[in-house]
């Protein structure tokens, strides 16, 4: 089997207030990705090799959150590894699932590993 796991590097997120009624009390805000993304890259991850992201999705230096995109139903285990280095995702890694964000850097890259159940 294999998940599907879709990756967009981003410079960050900004604050949209959030508006309510009068009647509603509103203090927090919503966020929003600013987008474009700077990257894009799909992974197909199996539960036999761990598959790791390319440098171009990293390549920028405005670079802060990386989202992912988990194929509904599947669970991968992660590992995010800063400049320089390339950790292979294993079993004793955590797991992903779903949509979500991830702290991301210049030339940093995630691995990727299928959970084998989920």
């Amino acid at each position: 089997m294999t998940a599907v796991v879709r990756l967009a590097a981003y410079t960050g997120a900004r604050p949209v207030p959030n508006i309510g009624r009068e009647s509603q009390l509103a203090l927090n805000a919503e966020y929003l990705l600013d987008d474009p993304p700077l990257a894009i890259e799909a992974l197909a991850a199996d539960a036999g090799t761990p598959v790791t992201s390319s440098s171009a999705l990293s390549a920028s230096e405005l670079a802060r959150l990386l989202r992912y995109e988990v194929q509904v139903g599947k669970v991968v285990h992660y590992a995010i590894t800063p400049t320089g280095t390339v950790t292979a995702a294993s079993t004793s890694h955590p797991t992903l699932q779903g949509r979500g964000l991830l702290q991301w850097g210049r030339g940093w890259r995630v691995s990727l590993l299928e959970a084998s159940t989920p």
